[in-house]
């Protein structure tokens, strides 16, 4: 839905989002349960504050794209007072050593087979994968995600109007595209 061109969205003017979407929120039992899987990933006990946290969408740009772009982020949050050490990185790849490029950069992930996800809730496991990395995304204090990719944009406005956090969107599509 679109009040004036395509892809609006993503923009502050959005009908759509500032006067209907920005307002919907988890369910208190699903946010409590990607509040549990953080807490796992973290290796902080049940009903600890989590402590602030960056998360990213991956799709097509390189990792260095986005490793710069956390650090950016993370350098923003820092100039308005909160250090977010951790990054958890959410992606539909299931390359096991483009994980480990992921692990080696220090980021975490939301490993879905160690927690049992889709043998958990069954025929639903699969859309419950996906949702729960939509709201481990919307808990974080920053965000970076992939230009023109309608999960990152959803991460994006979570983070920036629910959390008052920081985000940047990574540029593809030709070579450098988010060189700057």
């Amino acid at each position: 839905m679109c009040a004036i061109t395509p892809w609006e969205f993503e923009k502050d003017y959005s009908p759509a989002w500032r006067d209907v979407v920005r307002h919907f929120r988890w369910t208190p039992d699903l946010e409590e349960l990607a509040k549990t899987y953080l807490r796992h990933m973290l290796q902080i006990p049940e009903g600890a504050v989590i402590p602030p946290f960056i998360t990213v969408h991956e799709c097509f740009a390189p990792l260095s794209a986005y490793a710069r772009r956390v650090r950016e982020v993370q350098e923003e949050l820092r100039d308005l007072g909160v250090n977010a050490t951790h990054v958890i990185m959410t992606s539909d790849e299931e390359d096991e050593r483009w994980w480990d490029e992921v692990s080696a950069q220090g980021w975490l992930r939301i490993n879905h087979t160690r927690e049992n996800t889709e043998e958990r809730f069954g025929d639903w496991g699969p859309w419950y994968m996906v949702v729960l990395d939509a709201v481990v995304q919307s808990l974080g204090v920053g965000f970076v995600g992939t230009d023109r990719s309608t999960f990152s944009i959803m991460a994006r406005r979570r983070v920036i109007d629910w959390n008052g956090g920081v985000s940047r969107m990574v540029m593809w599509g030709r070579a450098n595209a988010d060189d700057h």
